[in-house]
């Protein structure tokens, strides 16, 4: 099977890297054409992204394809990027395996495995993904 990559930089779309801050981890922040965003966890190197779905406007954008399953592999030194990657059906089948573990454990899985951003406002942990979002409340600045 060939896979297929999707190498995002900061030559092809808005990205910003923010350091680990008071036990939040780093990020790495992606914007595209001003609507969507997508924030990586970059203290975790590589994860699996889950299934592109026809809702995932995101991946489409960064030009996945619709009911392929992906993984990502975050790098900020010597430069900042993220490979997104096809999954082997190997991989696929060992992510769906822990994923039913965790489930049977009473863990919570948010949606298609999309990363969780963490906000904290007055020491209250506030997880939600930026898919749930309201994007007025989303001040990001990307300079030249």
């Amino acid at each position: 099977m060939t896979r297929s990559s999707i190498i995002l930089t900061a030559d092809n779309c808005n990205m910003k890297y923010v350091p680990q801050i008071s036990g939040i981890s780093s990020q790495l922040i992606i914007k595209f054409d001003n609507k969507y965003i997508w924030n990586f966890n970059a203290d975790d190197t590589e994860k699996c992204i889950g299934c592109c779905c026809l809702n995932d406007k995101w991946m489409l954008l960064a030009g996945c394809v619709t009911g392929k399953w992906y993984k990502r592999t975050v790098y900020i030194d010597p430069i900042q990027e993220v490979i997104l990657e096809e999954m082997t059906d190997e991989e696929i089948q060992t992510y769906q395996e822990s994923m039913s573990s965790r489930q049977a454990a009473g863990n919570s899985i948010i949606g298609n495995n999309h990363e969780v951003a963490t906000t904290t406002y007055e020491n209250v942990s506030n997880n939600r993904t930026f898919i749930q979002r309201d994007t007025g409340n989303i001040l990001m600045t990307f300079e030249n």
